[in-house]
């Protein structure tokens, strides 16, 4: 009986340790599932982006395992790295560019630079980078058209749509800095290629969707290449080398 009293306790405390032990463990397994949860993020955002490219054209058919299949190989492509963030980082950005190149293979080049931009946007909507009043309002544009311009250099609608921007908070004061500095903005307005110009004075200091807001007011006929180079800014080169704009 002592004998057994004595395997007993020796077993319940075998017991305990792989309790203690197991709870370990799974602290380190929720410590590095963490870690990874950007990865895995980033990859259920992709495939939801591409999901609904069918709304574009019934033609876009992405299925789940094909999307595996370009998720594992990304994967195993990815260069590894001891330290794990740094790890992350780099599984994360192959997961991005091998959707990004499995894609783009399936699609108009027409359709190219849309899915490049929706995908941006909303990679920097889920990392809180870009502000969503700004960006819904890039897209909705609810402007007012004005009957005459306060600028020679602006159309009414133009103008209309500086004076509905101005509204806005963080554009306060815009219309007044037209007027007052007519000269600068002009040289934008008349510019070749404007997404490429710096803003006058303290707007030049407003973020790349913002900047993109004050040009579809001033120049909507470049919104087209400035989503390029918005897509370029924040994503990369690559992203955008094999995109034509027509």
């Amino acid at each position: 009986l002592v004998e057994q009293l004595e395997n007993t306790k020796s077993m319940a405390a075998h017991i305990q340790c792989k309790v203690v032990e197991a709870r370990e463990n799974e602290t380190k397994i929720n410590e590095a599932r963490e870690l990874y949860r950007p990865a895995a993020e980033r990859a259920s955002l992709l495939f939801f982006i591409i999901n609904d490219l069918s709304k574009i054209n019934l033609m876009y058919q992405f299925s789940l395992k094909a999307f595996n299949s370009v998720f594992n190989k990304a994967m195993e492509r990815a260069e590894w790295d001891e330290d794990v963030r740094t790890r992350v980082q780099t599984l994360t950005e192959a997961i991005t560019y091998s959707v990004f190149l499995y894609t783009s293979q399936g699609l108009f080049e027409r359709d190219k630079l849309t899915f490049l931009s929706h995908t941006a946007f909303q990679i920097l909507l889920s990392q809180n980078l870009i502000d969503d009043q700004d960006f819904d309002f890039l897209l909705r544009f609810p402007v007012e058209t004005s009957r005459v311009s306060a600028v020679p250099f602006l159309s009414p609608h133009s103008w209309g749509a500086i004076k509905t921007i101005s509204t806005m908070e963080d554009f306060s004061g815009l219309n007044k800095d037209m007027e007052s500095s007519q000269k600068r903005w002009r040289k934008i307005v008349e510019s070749s290629s404007p997404e490429n110009e710096k803003l006058p004075q303290d707007w030049k200091n407003k973020t790349s969707l913002q900047k993109l807001i004050i040009l579809r007011a001033l120049r909507p006929d470049r919104m087209t290449y400035a989503l390029k180079k918005f897509v370029e800014d924040s994503m990369g080169t690559r992203y955008v080398e094999t995109v034509r704009l027509e």
